[in-house]
């Protein structure tokens, strides 16, 4: 009894929604004791005590909201730059800043992506990202499309001033993201893209290297 008492989740909100006939439907609030964490928290258990059991049944419990307690937020760093540092960097803070993504997914060479990069700093874009979809391709590869999407950005500020963000796909397995990401970073790349399938635990990871200090884009659709 003691033991459910320290660590047992409680139901702490309960309001039922409109639901099929003959069903009942309800959006449920759940606590979690913090005492289930040890400390440092990880991510990967973070998740797992809160959402385990949410992707393996899809059809019957959604996820639709996660607060963190401070108690529990204060054991993570947080971004180095937030919305604000990239508004610090472009020099923009009385408009929406817009963004290019940049497409086709795949298909292109590095130096018609710089083309298509330059027009739309030309053009005014804040910042520009890969498609998440875009990987290592032989015509393509990560190495030469920074090099060549940098040399396009650099051109768009010394004819024009505008300044302008490259986050660049750095997503792979995670034995190697943390070295893609410094490369990326010690070969001039200003951002850096991570798709949500590398997981948040390697966000955290490269959010929390002092090697890596540009500002990082998480693409979370899906």
């Amino acid at each position: 009894p003691d033991l459910r008492e320290k660590l047992t989740s409680k139901l702490i909100g309960y309001q039922e929604v409109p639901a099929p006939k003959n069903t009942k439907r309800a959006v449920m609030q759940v606590a979690f004791p913090v005492g289930n964490w040890e400390w440092p928290i990880n991510v990967p258990m973070l998740l797992l005590t809160i959402a385990g059991n949410f992707s393996e049944f899809p059809t019957d419990t959604r996820l639709l909201d996660l607060y963190i307690p401070k108690k529990v937020a204060e054991h993570f760093q947080g971004p180095k730059f937030g919305i604000q540092g990239m508004r610090d960097i472009l020099g923009v803070y009385d408009r929406p800043l817009s963004l290019h993504i940049i497409k086709p997914k795949m298909g292109m060479t590095p130096e018609q992506t710089a083309a298509q990069v330059y027009e739309t700093g030309m053009g005014g874009a804040n910042v520009c990202k890969d498609d998440e979809m875009l990987s290592e391709l032989s015509y393509c590869t990560f190495e030469d499309r920074l090099k060549a999407v940098m040399e396009a950005i650099d051109r768009v500020e010394q004819e024009t001033g505008h300044k302008m963000l490259y986050m660049v796909s750095i997503t792979d397995e995670v034995d190697k993201v943390v070295d893609k990401a410094r490369w990326a970073v010690e070969n001039g790349a200003n951002g850096l893209l991570l798709a949500y399938s590398a997981g948040l635990s390697t966000l955290r990871v490269l959010a929390e290297d002092p090697a890596i200090q540009v500002p990082i884009m998480l693409h979370p659709s899906h």
